[in-house]
């Protein structure tokens, strides 16, 4: 009988400590003891049977508190109501609190405007970003927002209602329904830092702001204010890199008896229940971890037809299936874990860097699975070595998950190949070898027999009179006019090489005009007195205008983004767009325009210059990727569009994508960049430099003043275009298109177009230098080169634009006529290397570190708010995989905490930087997901 009642014990103990997965042993500090009275109902309910806590009361002035005994906790949860001492002491010093959260302790702090914040308060959480007003105390007030029942003067209780996530994919776990209020009692607000491990519970209403009492008894003084709105949290939640947890309300009185229920009436409104009681409950489930507790139950990898589990090595290109199984605790149960549909798990595969990141798809289960099952299939990269399965998942209010298996992918050893006399495929090679053995045996012995007979005649004739072989016989079309003149290599392409591979479709026809009749200023202090923009639209407007998408081009594509009533072609991006597609028109009402600067209809250099009645050729004035999306967004002002469902952009698109972001937060919901990057590196610099070099070389360019001439730069352009279709495309994928296949083998070399890829670059040329304007392609592509959103750069654009209008406001002639500085006319004598622009090789920046450039991080702070998709392609040359990892990286460790980042291997895509416009399943597919 004694056993079974042990046994029993023993049982209900576990029942009870098991509410929380980290521990039932709560400490709460407060002034004085008695004080507990105050929050009977929340302390009763911690302690009651269903949550189980073993709870301690102590002050700080106690001689036996201490939160650590032999090097281990002691506690498991801390509570900290307002105190009146200035320090806690000894027992409780900001170095021990951290100490405390380093061991996986968790704190929840409850402030009040009453009793000033006790200084190891103030430095604790100033260690962890969150900042309370100078003075250790302050209130926050709402004019607006305020119970009538308990504050009608003083406006010192906040009625909340309507809270929800701050963000869209952010857990609901403290969300109210609409009809549900919360009540906060003289509420000391608090403001959040930078760090990505802060996460705010509660935002102040936009009218509500935080002044000192004591110090602004009569008038408040806006300049003196601590916060104001949104700035001012009221709850704030921290989470450790160890998932230890700290919260930090500003109303301790919300968790009083009397505020778990009372009655609270807005003005004008009637009296409801607060739901007080609930929030507590949540705040302090999710802190003592209660709530939001992930567990990994199992992870498993395979080949896809094998029933080996685990296997520690592979094949190089096997194909493996990989599955983790994810649970959620909930108050006293392990649940299937539901992950956002539009944010799911991702497994990176990775050695130094990442080689895929894939989302992981959810299996179905049912409700009594204890764990749901989120799994994927891959191809392992061709390349051997030590790798990692990684599945890093940190989302707000959920603890971190971090698993790693590391296996081994090798090349198939000589022993494991299958011998090729039992490949049935490799029987016509066999047989080919043996044709080529006796193929060779044969010209041999021709070739001897054609030697003698030759020897023969020599003896025989006379060799004076016979025929000579010219230079132009053994290298044909070394004169290259009369190669321009046969056109061999065009007739060729046309004929058999175009079908080998897909390529994009750039055609221009009639779109609609926008003619903006303001001035705009721009980045390098020019000035268009007006402008046009040429764009097109597809899809349906809906009545608040809010389901615009506005599309950014690549630098060589127009507005025809898809085919239209007006134009029937097909656009560049014509199986993106339309009804059910990636950017689907049934949902949204898509944009896209041709950028200033251009030559599809919107103002350019091609353009006629209103103050002198010529073409503005290189008079036209400097632009930057900033400047193109004002004018869109001039456009976007006219149509009456105040806020865009998503920016989408790829190439230099994805390079005015995140522009948008920076300039225009506030009217961006989403970003898409795909191949971009948020500033250009050297090497795309160089190789834009090397285009801009040859077009310039051709003398028909005349220093951009050949447009009455009958001769543009044709050989310049159709130069510069090669040029770039090289680094549009990846040596992989030409390798399999054309190999080192001639165009016509039965021919002998030549120094025009030869190969089956010279023929593919000069029709490139050729066709690209007949339907673009070259001054257009200078103008754009140094835009693209001076893009750099670090902060630095950002800062001083700005000084210089706000010099250029003060100086324009006064009047001033000069600056109203635009210098000759903010054109690309040619300077009379080529710049010269200054010291200060000497290379530093002391400290070498190294491509695709891990951490970027902190300037980088501070010039995205604008974004931190934005949902942002970055797409990257590892066979692009032009703008690497490893600037998207950099733009992913630094929006996060900007406050980012909504990135999605999807990289597309080679085995993926081959079709390097033209990627974008090309592979629907891959591009298409992630951006559908994106957009919703």
């Amino acid at each position: 009988m004694r056993s079974l009642l042990s046994l029993a014990v023993l049982a209900a103990a576990s029942v009870v400590s098991a509410v929380s997965v980290t521990g039932n042993r709560l400490l709460v500090v407060l002034d004085d003891v008695a004080e507990k009275e105050s929050y009977s109902k929340l302390f009763g309910s911690l302690a009651g049977s269903d949550r189980g806590f073993d709870i301690t009361y102590d002050t700080p002035r106690s001689e036996d508190l201490q939160l650590f005994h032999l090097g281990e906790r002691t506690y498991d949860h801390i509570v900290f109501l307002p105190t009146k001492v200035k320090a806690l002491g000894p027992k409780l010093t900001p170095q021990i609190l951290l100490d405390f959260v380093n061991a996986a302790g968790n704190i929840m702090v409850a402030l009040s405007a009453t009793a000033p914040a006790s200084t190891s308060t103030v430095a604790f959480l100033a260690e962890l970003g969150i900042s309370l007003p100078q003075e250790r105390t302050g209130l926050v007030v709402d004019h607006f927002n305020y119970d009538t029942v308990s504050a009608s003067e003083k406006h010192d209780t906040l009625v909340l209602h309507n809270s929800k996530p701050v963000r869209g994919d952010m857990s609901d776990v403290f969300s109210l329904r609409d009809d549900e209020v919360l009540a906060l009692p003289h509420t000391v607000g608090h403001t959040l830092g930078a760090g990505e491990l802060l996460t705010p519970i509660l935002r102040a209403p936009s009218t509500a702001y935080s002044y000192n009492p004591k110090e602004q008894t009569e008038v408040v003084d806006p300049d003196d204010l601590f916060a104001v709105g949104q700035q001012l949290a009221l709850a704030s939640a921290f989470q450790a890199r160890n998932s230890a947890r700290v919260t930090v309300l500003g109303s301790a009185e919300m968790l009083q008896d009397k505020w778990l229920d009372a009655k609270v009436a807005l003005e004008g409104g009637s009296k409801v229940s607060t739901k007080n009681a609930a929030f507590a409950k949540t705040l302090t489930g999710w802190t003592f971890q209660e709530l939001g507790v992930l567990r990994v139950d199992e992870i498993e990898h395979r080949l896809k037809d094998s029933n080996e589990t685990n296997p520690e090595i592979y094949r190089i290109k096997n194909e493996v299936h990989y599955q983790i199984s994810l649970s959620e605790y909930r108050w006293d149960a392990w649940v299937p874990f539901n992950a956002n549909p539009n944010d799911p798990p991702q497994l990176e595969v990775s050695m130094l860097s990442p080689f895929h990141r894939l989302n992981l798809a959810q299996e179905e289960y049912s409700a009594t699975d204890g764990a749901c099952t989120y799994s994927t299939d891959l191809i392992l990269p061709d390349q051997h070595g030590i790798f990692n399965l990684r599945v890093n998942y940190k989302r707000p209010f959920y603890t971190y998950i971090d698993e790693k298996r590391t296996v081994s992918v090798r090349h198939m050893a000589h022993d494991e190949w299958p011998r090729s006399f039992v490949i049935s495929g490799a029987w016509p090679w066999i047989s080919g070898i043996g044709a080529t053995v006796s193929g060779l045996a044969q010209s041999r012995f021709t070739m001897l027999y054609a030697l003698t007979l030759i020897l023969i005649g020599m003896a025989r004739r006379d060799t004076r009179n016979w025929p000579r072989i010219s230079a132009r016989d053994m290298a044909p079309c070394a004169d290259l006019a009369d190669y321009a003149l046969e056109s061999r290599s065009q007739t060729l392409l046309s004929d058999r090489s175009s079908p080998s591979g897909p390529e994009p479709s750039y055609t221009v026809g009639e779109t609609q005009k926008y003619t903006c009749e303001e001035p705009l200023l721009l980045d390098w202090g020019g000035v268009l007195p007006s402008f046009d923009i040429a764009y097109e639209t597809w899809g349906t407007l809906n009545k608040d205008k809010s389901n615009v998408i506005l599309l950014h081009t690549g630098l060589s594509a127009s507005s025809h983004a898809h085919s239209t009533e007006a134009n029937p072609s097909p656009g560049w991006w014509e199986k993106f767009i339309g009804p059910g597609g990636p950017v689907d028109t049934d949902k949204h009402f898509v944009i896209c325009t041709n950028v200033i600067g251009g030559c599809y209809g919107s103002t350019g250099p091609g353009s006629v210059d209103p103050a002198n009645g010529e073409r503005y050729a290189t008079r036209f004035p400097i632009l930057t990727m900033d400047d193109m999306v004002r004018a869109q967004f001039r456009l976007l002002d006219h149509l009456g569009v105040e806020k865009l469902y998503a920016s989408v952009g790829s190439s230099m698109g994805g390079m005015q994508s995140l522009a948008t972001g920076a300039l225009f937060p506030e009217r961006v919901g989403r970003i898409v960049s795909i191949s971009g990057c948020a500033r250009s590196h050297p090497y795309s610099i160089a190789m834009r430099h090397t285009q801009r070099q040859v077009l310039m070389m051709d003398p028909n360019w005349n220093r951009g003043f050949y447009y009455d001439s009958r001769v543009p730069p044709h050989a310049g352009m159709k130069l510069a275009r090669e040029i770039a279709t090289v680094t549009y495309r990846s040596g992989p994928e030409w390798e399999q298109r054309f190999g080192r296949r001639r165009a016509d083998s039965s021919k002998p070399p030549a120094l025009c177009p030869d190969f089956l890829v010279e023929t593919y670059l000069d029709h490139a040329g050729e066709k690209w230098c007949l339907t673009y304007d070259p001054n257009s392609l200078l103008y754009v592509s140094k835009a693209m080169d001076l893009f750099d959103l670090g902060v630095e750069h950002r800062r001083a654009t700005l000084s210089r634009r706000r010099e250029r209008q003060e100086a324009m406001q006064k009047g001033d002639s000069e600056a109203v006529a635009a210098p000759a500085a903010c054109t690309l006319t040619l300077p009379e004598t080529p710049y010269e290397e200054q010291p200060e622009s000497q290379v530093d090789t002391t400290e070498p920046s190294v491509p695709g570190s891990s951490r970027p450039p902190e300037d980088l991080v501070q010039g995205l702070k604008p974004l931190r708010d934005i949902p942002t998709l970055v797409m990257g392609v590892a066979s692009d040359i032009l703008f690497p995989a490893w600037q998207q990892r950099e733009v992913a990286e630094a929006l996060r460790l900007s406050g980012n905490r909504n990135v999605t980042h999807m990289e597309l291997s080679e085995e993926m895509s081959l079709f390097g930087h033209d990627t974008f416009l090309l592979d629907l399943k891959h591009v298409g597919g992630n951006i559908r997901l994106f957009l919703g």
